[in-house]
């Protein structure tokens, strides 16, 4: 995917100084826009955009002139490096400007372009107005944001100070505040995660973030200690979190023993945790509430997922968990758990709380002598239940293609109803080993 530097020039008289980044230096330069390049871009091709944007003030003042940012920028460029394009934008003296500015933005881009965003000369709302047209266009033409830079001249000294110094004595840190960027996407996964119950996307944010500090650590060989510190992070999260894409997954494809297996329990360790990191915790416990009910191997969490299919309208999969799940807590309860899966004592244990029980002459096929107790303790109202269970999974399966059906409004309604007796008889329910 092609590489794009995205920067504002401004129309300030720039001091000389040289900018660092990890292990990586500028030469010296009145322009951070140059050192960037130098730094971050120095192997990008003619396939690769430099964008510069700025006002027609800035560009009188400090783009074509001999000591300009434009030949600043071509110094330091290869014979095979990217294009410079210089874009004129207006003053945003009223807000039809800034909406024109948005536009020359966003009609920059183009498909799948990786940025790198400078943010260090963006006037006023600026910084702002690039944030939300890059987060636009991830959406419209799928850019991704690779770095957000800030070349921050000002820790050397001020304005005066500066000027006493000799130019190689001016350094001053190029910060990447990248991290702020993946702070905002982990809490769009972690709404997403709320609200639909899915966890791809808080995967994926997870992947993808570790894999840039990965490289980029490879990179400049030093970065900043945020990026070490989330780098900790990640590694310690990410077990954890693909635990949570592994439950999702297992509910929408109803995966009982997975879910019956399922436990999550993580906290990210005490040290470290400023930062990026800090900001992470209070999210991650909000994760850790939404399955904390969960309890590893147990069958009782097949009657939790049907709950959680319910909140989040997984309608058939929650009378499949309940169909399922019920007759895997009793069997646990009853014989134990190594007989779940013993497809003759389901079928049967099925058989005797269905109302085939009552027709003359029932009979299940095997010594259901430890499963009748069953059918004397629960009361009417769970008989009820799992008979309305039976009969709305067969019709969903069936895509209500039967000449006796329920509307998808009474299926959906008819869910939390069902769940609340079956839940007040499983709950406590255990057998009277004397009967």
């Amino acid at each position: 995917m092609p590489n794009v530097l995205v920067s504002f020039l401004g129309t300030g008289n720039y001091l000389e100084g040289i900018y660092y980044y990890g292990d990586k230096e500028s030469g010296p330069t009145r322009f951070v826009q140059s050192a960037i390049v130098d730094i971050f871009c120095h192997d990008w091709t003619n396939e690769d955009r430099i964008l510069i944007f700025a006002t027609r003030s800035a560009w009188e003042k400090n783009w074509d002139s001999p000591d300009g940012c434009k030949h600043a920028i071509e110094s330091v460029l290869n014979d095979q490096g990217p294009i410079v394009t210089p874009i004129e934008i207006p003053e945003g003296s009223s807000v039809d400007k800034i909406w024109e500015i948005f536009t020359t933005l966003a009609e920059s881009f183009n498909e799948n372009d990786e940025i790198y965003y400078d943010m260090t000369h963006s006037f006023r709302y600026i910084p702002m107005l690039g944030i939300i047209v890059l987060n636009y266009s991830s959406i419209l033409k799928g850019v991704v944001i690779k770095s957000v830079l800030y070349g921050a001249f000002e820790t050397i000294g001020t304005l005066k100070e500066v000027e006493q110094l000799p130019v190689m004595e001016r350094k001053a840190p190029i910060f990447d505040l990248s991290s702020f960027v993946f702070l905002f996407n982990f809490v769009n996964a972690v709404n997403i995660f709320q609200k639909a119950g899915r966890a791809d996307e808080l995967l994926q944010v997870i992947l993808t973030e570790r894999n840039s500090l990965q490289q980029k650590k490879f990179r400049y060989k030093n970065i900043q200690q945020d990026e070490e510190f989330l780098l900790d992070a990640l590694n310690q999260l990410k077990p954890a979190i693909e635990n949570i894409y592994g439950f999702t997954r297992a509910v929408r494809m109803c995966r009982g023993r997975d879910i019956r297996g399922f436990n999550y329990s993580f906290k990210l360790g005490n040290k470290n945790m400023v930062g990026p990191v800090k900001a992470l915790a209070p999210l991650l416990d909000k994760i850790g509430a939404q399955v904390s009910e969960f309890e590893e191997n147990n069958a009782y969490n097949m009657i939790l997922a049907a709950k959680w299919c319910i909140n989040y309208g997984l309608i058939q999969q929650a009378y499949t968990f309940l169909d399922e799940g019920v007759i895997s807590v009793l069997l646990e309860r009853v014989i134990g758990p190594e007989k779940i899966i013993d497809r003759d004592l389901r079928v049967a244990l099925s058989s005797l709380l269905s109302p085939n029980r009552d027709k003359p002459g029932f009979e299940t096929e095997v010594d259901d002598a430890m499963l009748r107790p069953i059918v004397k303790t629960m009361s009417k109202e769970f008989f009820d239940a799992f008979s309305m269970i039976l009969q709305y999974r067969n019709d969903i399966n069936h895509a209500g293609e039967k000449s006796k059906v329920e509307s998808s409004d009474i299926l959906e309604r008819k869910l939390q109803e069902i769940v609340t007796v079956i839940e007040d008889n499983l709950s406590d329910y255990a057998i009277d080993k004397e009967e």
